[in-house]
């Protein structure tokens, strides 16, 4: 999303110093995760459509109720989220937009909303109005359709940081469920089951499907990693670098100026979409540990040795996070987060400092 929305250097025809803005370089991210998702179509269908079948699919008699509350409340979530992304896109889109027509109707100052208009004379009505327009809604409509991939990425990540709480759930249901499979009864407490009395062969069975479930999520998140991991680093680098120029272009002005303004809300939504992934990122991390407490939350004492060597294998197998990575550099986490704001202020400041310097040399 970094890419598609306003920048400050809205002046028809920008000075020199303005020029390290330059607008017209942003939408190429935008591209590159575009022609990313074309070139990946087919897989990342695949991975959409195995989502709503199989394995993944809620089973009640896998996990009770608990699962289909599980992926209502993901969906409510994933919805929520790209609704309040969606609207931030737009209004940071407006701020630029209506910004400058503002200023045209009360000023008469000959700005356009995100870039120069060199085809023709745009400084005079109707030329400017038709161009305003033009841009305004073609860059929105860029913005909006660059910052579904965005969403799409994050709400992959929901959904496998869900089916990680799906299998802790149903690993903490598995005694149970054999119990009522090998007894027919309907018992929902683990405290009135005797898990000694449990068969071999209904424990195997149920504990097959717990270890094929908990490798088919691995597989999930390894297949993410495979189709997201060079994008994510794109995204990372680049944003890295116009948080910097755009915190350094907004020094330039008064803080209480339209530029000002476009260029802080520039910096909000930028910061939105890389916390999007490593928020979701670092859910995934923290639910795949989860799972080796849930199977020491299983009533295993008294069951056949042979089901609890299963379940220390699992353990030993989620000791391992699912770590999604950005091109195997960083992993999506919250610490990653902070260290590209910071690292991005950094870089700001000794823009500032070079900059202080060579007045003071000037002067």
């Amino acid at each position: 999303m970094v890419e598609c929305l306003p920048s400050a250097d809205s002046e028809y025809f920008p000075s020199p110093e303005e020029s390290l803005h330059k607008e017209e370089s942003y939408p190429y991210q935008g591209v590159i995760k575009i022609a990313v998702l074309l070139y990946y179509s087919k897989e990342i269908r695949e991975m959409l459509d195995g989502l709503e079948k199989g394995v993944f699919y809620p089973n009640q008699k896998r996990g009770g109720k608990i699962e289909t509350d599980l992926v209502k409340k993901c969906i409510i979530i994933n919805n929520r989220q790209t609704f309040i992304y969606y609207f931030t896109v737009v209004a940071v889109c407006g701020i630029g937009c209506f910004g400058t027509m503002i200023t045209r109707i009360f000023f008469g100052h000959k700005e356009l909303p995100f870039m120069p208009f060199s085809w023709f004379d745009a400084s005079e009505s109707p030329y400017y109005e038709i161009v305003w327009f033009y841009q305004t809604y073609w860059r929105t409509s860029y913005a909006l359709m660059v910052s579904s991939t965005d969403s799409l990425i994050a709400g992959i990540l929901l959904h496998i940081s869900t089916q990680c709480k799906i299998l802790q759930n149903a690993v903490k249901r598995v005694i149970e469920n054999a119990y009522n499979e090998a007894f027919g009864n309907n018992k929902s407490r683990s405290d009135d089951i005797d898990p000694s009395k449990i068969p071999w062969n209904i424990l195997e069975k149920h504990i097959k499907l717990i270890i094929n479930y908990h490798g088919d999520v691995i597989g999930l998140a390894d297949k993410f990693e495979k189709l997201f991991s060079l994008l994510l680093l794109c995204v990372f680098a680049a944003t890295l670098f116009i948080l910097c120029f755009i915190m350094y272009h907004a020094s330039l002005f008064d803080l209480i100026s339209m530029r000002a303004a476009q260029d802080f809300s520039y910096v909000g939504v930028v910061t939105v979409q890389v916390f999007l992934y490593c928020f979701w990122g670092n859910e995934v991390r923290d639910e795949s540990v989860k799972i080796a407490d849930a199977c020491w939350e299983t009533n295993f004492v008294g069951t056949d040795v042979r089901f609890q060597k299963a379940l220390a294998s699992i353990i030993r197998r989620s000791q391992k996070p699912i770590v999604i990575t950005a091109g195997k550099f960083s992993d999506l986490s919250l610490k990653s987060y902070v260290w590209l704001i910071r690292a991005s202020y950094s870089y700001y400041m000794v823009l500032g400092n070079r900059q202080k310097k060579e007045l003071e040399i000037t002067l």
